[in-house]
């Protein structure tokens, strides 16, 4: 029978034999996992789509360039930047409202209002709504706007 002590000078080979056999069944799974996967196309597909934002980012910057130049770029979406000229949040309304009240005035608020538009509450239904102006009126003429309470409102310059 053959000794199977290996001496350090074999051993090493054998090592440095064993690490290269792994890297490359490693790198040959990688690309077929990768290829069944569709991992690299998704990854093009998604450097693809940050180019479109970017791109749709510039032209709405170009389009309506940010009326507060000490603003972020990107505002978040749980940030409420309100221009106290032209806007009125009652905080101390929206502090009132249940939490799923809140977080339904939230999508209204994360996406603003439009000038003119309230962002109300119905006392009694607990409906959170968003009207325009004309909308608004026409509740107040049929109905008492006694029954509504105003959380947001973005008044006419």
């Amino acid at each position: 029978m053959e000794d199977l002590n290996l001496g350090p000078v074999e051993f090493f080979r054998f090592f440095i034999f064993f690490v290269i056999i792994s890297i490359l069944l490693f790198l040959l799974f990688r690309e077929i996992f990768c290829w069944y996967w569709k991992i690299n196309k998704r990854i093009s597909m998604a450097e693809k789509q940050i180019v479109l934002l970017e791109k749709i980012l510039t032209h709405l910057k170009s389009v309506s360039p940010n009326p507060n130049p000490n603003q972020n770029d990107l505002v978040a979406s749980e940030t409420r930047v309100i221009d106290d000229k032209i806007t009125d949040f009652y905080q101390d309304v929206y502090d009132s409202l249940s939490p799923k009240e809140q977080k339904e005035a939230d999508k209204y608020i994360k996406h603003g209002l439009r000038i003119g538009e309230k962002l109300v509450i119905n006392k009694t239904t607990r409906d959170i709504n968003r009207f325009s102006l004309k909308e608004w009126k026409e509740i107040c003429d049929k109905y008492e706007d006694e029954n509504w309470i105003i959380i947001w409102e973005r008044k006419v310059n």
